[in-house]
């Protein structure tokens, strides 16, 4: 029934949006068209994905790539009604929103296409059971491995103070796979009570290193994995209902205020990192100013503000501005692509001489008016992200957009069935640490790069992190924690 009204709703939609977009009502096209994506997705919800257990990876993708579609309908509301040219990227979304709408299901529906083939090939085991049975039905050593994160975290804020540290690089890729972990605190969050305190002390220092640096991603972005996790893993609607009321709503809007506050004040002083706030002086210490203070205080629409930076632009910019104005800029650099991201980022502390070697992918969203930029080291300095269907479709186009796509998540879903394969039920805390790197791949590194080097986390440094698993659990047996 489900399913059927959300396919009743995409055609709704779809129908408002072309009837608007006549009129040349740019701003309600686009949200209809938005509206339109989220009704597809509910479709593949109801009638593919919602049943099938035998990928969590790809089922914590797609429920979260249903979910960014809430900021960009957030931005049409949140913007002043006389103001369409505060609206990003406005003069292309607006006369093209189908295109983007259809652009914000390119992910769900590859992810749908995979969970269609595999079942050709693949059949449901004993062991494929929902997340939440797992979790539950897990030994001591998974909420030692989650407390093993928090310190992980920590370490990396301490690791931003040495650069040049080999012994650090490993703690910052290894912190980058462990970045879904709140996700999984938040789910168990009743069960494993010490170990959720913990982690509430561990987002509470990010959030104070935010306030010190004006960093928000590395510090937000775990305390929305968290809280996402605490709702979903609550028994029933009536406690979603009466904690998010009263908890998870107000915490939200306080952490959406808090990020504005930091986006704008960090544009005004600049950002800076850990050692220098810890030595220099931090955002907050600049913000004494007076002057300052005046111009944060005065930059504009602060709601705007925050759902057009939690907005994946790429997504919806990129097909609408490809190939007129902007051509396609074809695989005559893919080969170069492989080269340089498979080649190890430790010897550029080592060696000097392999400073500058990096493929910046990024770099091609600069014609499109995204602020990327290099370093004089050949580093990006920003955090733009060119999610892995938009790095294809400014390649060729739609069809290697779903192209590249579907093998990317195809690579995934073999990885997790073949660890499901060899782990369960034997070796469930392991195959739960390494099913979280497995969710940051599918979700948060699919939604920052391109497939090249996407592939290259999760053959690299996703092997990296096995070992480390792999070690730590064997630590744990020695020490005589439960299977």
């Amino acid at each position: 029934m489900c399913g059927v009204a959300s396919f009743l709703g995409a055609i709704f939609f779809l129908v408002v949006c072309l009837f608007l977009h006549s009129l040349g009502i740019g701003r309600w096209s686009f949200a209809s068209a938005m509206l339109m994506a989220l009704c597809i997705d509910g479709v593949y919800w109801f009638f593919v994905v919602k049943n099938d257990m035998r990928s969590f990876s790809l089922k914590f993708a797609f429920v979260g790539m249903a979910m960014l579609k809430v900021f960009p309908i957030g931005m049409c509301l949140v913007v002043p009604f006389s103001e369409d040219y505060l609206f990003p990227w406005s003069e292309y979304l607006f006369t093209a929103p189908v295109t983007a709408g259809l652009a914000g299901v390119i992910r769900t529906t590859s992810i749908v296409v995979v969970y269609l083939i595999s079942r050709m090939f693949f059949v449901s085991k004993f062991y494929d059971v929902p997340i939440q049975k797992m979790l539950f039905r897990t030994s001591p050593r998974y909420e030692f491995f989650l407390a093993f994160a928090g310190v992980i975290n920590l370490l990396y804020w301490l690791s931003l103070t040495a650069l040049d540290n080999p012994i650090f690089y490993f703690v910052r890729i290894l912190d980058k796979t462990l970045l879904v972990v709140p996700f999984f605190v938040g789910l168990t969050a009743f069960k494993y009570k010490k170990v959720t305190i913990f982690w509430c002390g561990v987002l509470l220092i990010q959030l104070m290193i935010a306030f010190l640096t004006g960093t928000r991603g590395a510090a937000f972005t775990p305390m929305i994995y968290f809280l996402v996790g605490f709702v979903i893993g609550l028994p029933g609607w009536n406690a979603r209902i009466r904690w998010g009321a009263s908890f998870v709503l107000p915490l939200s809007v306080a952490l959406l205020v808090a990020g504005v506050f930091i986006g704008s004040a960090r544009n005004v002083t600049g950002r800076t990192d850990l050692k220098g706030a810890l030595t220099e002086g931090s955002m907050i210490d600049a913000l004494q100013s007076s002057v300052m203070s005046s111009q944060v205080s005065h930059r504009g629409n602060a709601p705007s503000e925050a759902f057009r930076r939690l907005t994946l632009w790429p997504e919806y910019v990129v097909p609408v501005m490809t190939p007129n104005p902007i051509p396609y800029r074809g695989f005559s650099d893919f080969m170069y692509e492989i080269r340089a991201s498979f080649g190890l980022g430790i010897f550029a502390l080592i060696n000097p001489n392999w400073q500058g070697t990096y493929y910046l992918a990024n770099i091609h969203l600069q014609p499109y008016g995204f602020a990327v930029h290099v370093g004089a080291d050949g580093m990006q300095t920003s955090s733009v992200e060119l999610p892995i269907q938009i790095d294809a479709f400014m390649r060729g186009g739609w069809f290697f957009a779903f192209v590249f796509t579907v093998f990317g998540y195809s690579v995934v879903f073999l990885v997790e069935r073949l660890l499901r394969n060899r782990l369960l039920p034997r070796r469930q805390p392991l195959f739960l640490m390494i099913l979280m790197m497995l969710c940051y791949i599918a979700f948060a590194r699919f939604n920052k790069s391109g497939l090249v080097d996407s592939m290259r986390q999760l053959v690299m440094e996703g092997g990296f992190s096995l070992v480390v698993y792999y070690l730590f659990d064997r630590g744990l047996k020695r020490l005589g924690k439960p299977e």
